[in-house]
């Protein structure tokens, strides 16, 4: 039987992997039961559960134990954020690899934000939107709305595209 490693790089040569972002057991159960392949985390996601601001602020014992739940109840690969590994020590972003990874996560490597890639290893093929554009979503701090807001904004970032988006959420 192939690893869960194997499985996920497998994946990345069965056409486009789309991977769904989850920050709880629950969720990541869910979305397997959906037919997802695998499941990724989402560094934002997982931090604001726990009541942290995403950017390397939650306590690693929380991501650790966030992914151990996730791992234990679904059969697929899971694919964890990290963000920058939580240090600029390099011996302590090892440290970080080795508990996520003994928690149950596989090997990826980062994603820049609003890229598209492609590939094992992942290759960067260009950018979802232009500068300006990408920009403009940051300056939102989406990551700092209430949850209302957020599934309204959701919505409407599917129906309206991004620039009407901006448009509407923009000066919130």
């Amino acid at each position: 039987m192939d690893t869960l490693d194997t499985q996920f790089q497998q994946l990345h040569h069965e056409g486009l992997l789309i991977l769904t972002n989850v920050a709880d057991a629950a969720g990541a159960r869910l979305v397997e039961q959906l037919g997802c392949k695998a499941v990724a985390t989402s560094s934002a996601a997982v931090a604001w559960l726990h009541g942290y601001q995403d950017g390397n602020a939650l306590p690693l014992e929380r991501l650790v134990s966030t992914v151990e739940s996730i791992a234990r109840v679904i059969t697929v690969p899971l694919s964890v954020d990290i963000e920058a590994g939580y240090s600029d020590d390099l011996a302590r972003v090892a440290e970080v690899l080795d508990a996520v990874i003994a928690a149950g996560a596989v090997v990826t490597r980062p994603v820049e934000d609003y890229a598209i890639v492609a590939g094992v290893p992942a290759v960067k093929l260009r950018d979802r939107f232009p500068e300006a554009i990408k920009r403009r979503i940051q300056a939102l701090g989406w990551w700092h709305w209430p949850h209302e807001r957020l599934a309204d904004a959701v919505d409407d970032m599917a129906r309206l595209g991004v620039e009407a988006f901006l448009e509407k959420y923009g000066e919130w």
